[in-house]
């Protein structure tokens, strides 16, 4: 059975990790699917898909501005080599990125893909609806971002995979439910201002961006994910800063026919409905 890991105190929040085998997911679906809707963590430990995982054995890329010269191949198809190109991309340029040998990158990217569909599939078993899916493979240094809520539109199911030998760190500790209720007055005032400009449509990118002007300065815990541990969290619900980690694999899955799910499950999902009544409550007390 999966295991429920209490978040050490911090000030407002409910926020949790559940820690579950590889093994035993199947069976642990109930639990983690509650609390994956919740806006908690799900950490499986040393996740190892059925993949030749020696080709993950390569050094990370050496600063987030390294430009490799295979990277000339790709100047036609990407007119604008920017850093994101390089720090973000998608399995195919990670893969050529890698290898300058066009072999050696095809079996890369199969492997790649191979393992995007392996992960997909926990989230079929928890969902038990089709799902598209495509990653992005991040192979350079990243030693700071801010404290944060992911701020896109729609429903994404994410997870991620740490490659590296080192940790990948992170900075964690309060869902956005637990931030609107901490800065209940501030984010009223917001809301009530922005509805008067909007005609009371605010969108999931305004409002975490707002959010995130208000976290700065929260408590939060620190945790390391070893090599091969790969966790599932829904980012734009769960508050989360990176603090240091090289190579890692990033799983975005679309669910295709939303319409399959039980109205309880697609409201959770469903950003703007999984923050409403705390929004309502904080209203109500202005």
């Amino acid at each position: 059975m999966a295991e429920l890991i209490p978040n050490r105190k911090i000030e407002g929040s409910s926020f949790k990790i559940v820690k579950v085998s590889q093994e035993a997911f199947k069976d642990s679906r109930d639990i983690i699917l509650e609390n994956y809707l919740a806006g908690n963590l799900i950490l499986i430990e040393k996740y190892l898909p059925e993949v030749d995982i020696n080709q993950f054995n390569f050094p990370a890329l050496q600063t987030p501005n390294y430009m490799p010269d295979n990277i000339s191949s790709l100047t036609n198809k990407y007119k604008d080599i920017s850093h994101w190109k390089i720090k973000k991309a998608q399995a195919r340029t990670a893969a050529q990125l890698i290898h300058t040998d066009k072999k050696k990158a095809e079996i890369l990217l199969a492997t790649m893909h191979s393992v995007e569909k392996q992960v997909g599939n926990l989230f079929y078993q928890l969902f038990q609806v089709p799902i598209t899916s495509y990653s992005t493979w991040r192979f350079t240094r990243t030693n700071h971002t801010i404290y944060h809520l992911d701020d896109y539109n729609g429903i994404l199911l994410r997870a991620f995979w740490n490659l590296s030998t080192c940790p990948r760190v992170w900075n964690i500790g309060h869902n956005s439910n637990d931030i609107i209720k901490l800065f209940g007055n501030k984010v009223s005032t917001f809301l009530q201002e922005s509805a008067k400009q909007t005609r009371g449509e605010i969108t999931t990118r305004k409002f975490n961006r707002y959010l995130n002007t208000l976290i700065q300065d929260c408590e939060r815990h620190t945790i390391k994910f070893d090599q091969y541990d790969l966790w599932l969290i829904d980012s734009v619900k769960v508050v989360h800063q990176l603090k240091a980690g090289d190579k890692l694999g990033l799983f975005n899955y679309k669910i295709n026919e939303v319409s399959k799910l039980a109205n309880t499950i697609v409201e959770r999902l469903n950003y703007p409905n999984y923050i409403r009544s705390s929004i309502e409550n904080v209203i109500k007390k202005s």
